[in-house]
C-alpha cells in the first residue's frame, strides 16, 4: 500500500511538474501573443505615421516632380513652338524653292522647247534652202542648156542668112541661065534652112518661156493651195494671168491653147499633190486636235480611229475631202493633205 501511495505521489508530482511546464508555456505564449498584439496595435499607427511621412515626402517629391515636369513641359512646349516655327519657316522656304524650281523647270522646259523649235525650224529652213538651191540649180542648168541651144541655132541662122544675102548678090551677077538656076536652087535651099532654124529658134524661146511660167505657176499654187479645177481660178488672180499667157504661147502650136494651158496647171497640181507634205505645226495645233476629237468622238484618238474617220472603208460615207476634186485624177474626193491651207501644205523636205 505504501509503495502504491509513493507511486501515486510520484505520479502526482510528475503531473504537477508537467502542469507547471504547461502553465509556463502557456504564460510564455500569452506574453508572446500579447507582445505581438501590442506590435500589431502599434503597427497601424507606425504604418499610418510612415504613410503620412511617405505621403509628405511623396507630396514634396511630387511637387518637385510636378514643378520639374511643368518646367519640362513648358520647355518642351517652347521647344515645340520654336520647332513648329522653324518647320513653318522651312516649309515656306521649301515652298518658295519648289515654286522657284517649278518656275525654273517651266522656264527650262519653255527654253528647251524654244531651242528645239528653233533647231527644228533651223533644220527645216536649211533643208528647204538646200532643196530650193538644188531646184534652182536644176532650173539654171536647164535654162543654160536652152540658152546654149538657142545661141547655137541663132548663130547658125545668122550665118545662113548672111550666106543667103551673099547668094542673092551673086545671083545678080550671074551671066548664064545655068548659073542663075544654080544660084536660085542654092538660095531656095538656104531659105528653107533659115525658115527651119527660125521656127526652131521660136520654139526654143517659147519653150523657155513656158518653163519659166511653169515655175511661177508652181510657186503660185504652193501659195494658194490645191484649187479644185484650173477653170475655177479667179480671173483676176496671178494664176489666171499666168494661165492666160500660157494659152497665148500654145495657140501657135496647139489646136486649143486654153486646154493646153489648163493641162500645164493640172500637171503642176498633180505633181504638188505627190510631193506635198503636212506641217508638224498643224499636227500639234489646237485646230487639228479639235478636228480629230470631233471627227472620232474620242478625247485622245489614235491613228486607227482617225483612219476610219478620214479614210472610211469602202467609202460608204462622206469623208474629209469628199467634197473636193482630186488634183491627181480630177475626180471627186481628194486626200486629207490636199484639203489643208497652204500654210500647212508645202513641198515635203
Amino acid at each position: 500500500a505504501k509503495a502504491a501511495k509513493d507511486t501515486e505521489a510520484q505520479n502526482a508530482a510528475n503531473e504537477r511538474a508537467l502542469a507547471e511546464q504547461e502553465l509556463q508555456k502557456a504564460q510564455q505564449e500569452a506574453r508572446r501573443l500579447q507582445a505581438e498584439l501590442k506590435k500589431a496595435e502599434e503597427k497601424p499607427r507606425q504604418k499610418e505615421q510612415r504613410l503620412q511621412g511617405e505621403l509628405t515626402e511623396e507630396a514634396k517629391e511630387g511637387a518637385q516632380v510636378a514643378n520639374l515636369e511643368n518646367a519640362k513641359d513648358r520647355a518642351q512646349v517652347a521647344n515645340l513652338e520654336k520647332a513648329l516655327q522653324d518647320a513653318k519657316l522651312r516649309a515656306e522656304n521649301a515652298e518658295q524653292q519648289l515654286s522657284a524650281m517649278g518656275a525654273f523647270q517651266v522656264t527650262e522646259r519653255a527654253r528647251r522647247k524654244a531651242t528645239d523649235k528653233a533647231a527644228h525650224t533651223s533644220a527645216a529652213k536649211k533643208a528647204e534652202e538646200r532643196r530650193a538651191e538644188e531646184k534652182e540649180k536644176k532650173r539654171l542648168e536647164k535654162r543654160d542648156a536652152t540658152i546654149k541651144k538657142r545661141d547655137s541655132v541663132q548663130d547658125e541662122l545668122t550665118s545662113k542668112q548672111t550666106k543667103l544675102g551673099q547668094l542673092k548678090r551673086q545671083s545678080k551677077l550671074a551671066k548664064t541661065e545655068a548659073e542663075k538656076k544654080q544660084m536660085k536652087d542654092e538660095m531656095q535651099a538656104m531659105q528653107a534652112r533659115c525658115d527651119e532654124l527660125d521656127k526652131e529658134l521660136q520654139k526654143i524661146k517659147r519653150q523657155a518661156r513656158v518653163e519659166e511660167l511653169k515655175v511661177e505657176v508652181d510657186n503660185e499654187l504652193w501659195k494658194i493651195g490645191a484649187v479644185d479645177r484650173p477653170e475655177h481660178v479667179d480671173k483676176n488672180s496671178k494664176l489666171a494671168a499666168l494661165r492666160d499667157e500660157l494659152a497665148k504661147l500654145f495657140k501657135d502650136v496647139e489646136p486649143d491653147g486654153d486646154k493646153a494651158a489648163n493641162k500645164v496647171v493640172t500637171n503642176v497640181r498633180m505633181k504638188q499633190s505627190h510631193e506635198a507634205g503636212i506641217s508638224v505645226a498643224y499636227l500639234l495645233s489646237q485646230e487639228f486636235l479639235v478636228f480629230a476629237t470631233k471627227c472620232t468622238g474620242s478625247p485622245d484618238p489614235t491613228f486607227l480611229e482617225l483612219k476610219d474617220c478620214i479614210w472610211p472603208k469602202g467609202r460608204e460615207m462622206e469623208w474629209h475631202g469628199s467634197d473636193h476634186h482630186c488634183p491627181r485624177d480630177a475626180k471627186s474626193g481628194c486626200s486629207f493633205l490636199d484639203t489643208l491651207p497652204s500654210e500647212h501644205r508645202q513641198d515635203a523636205t
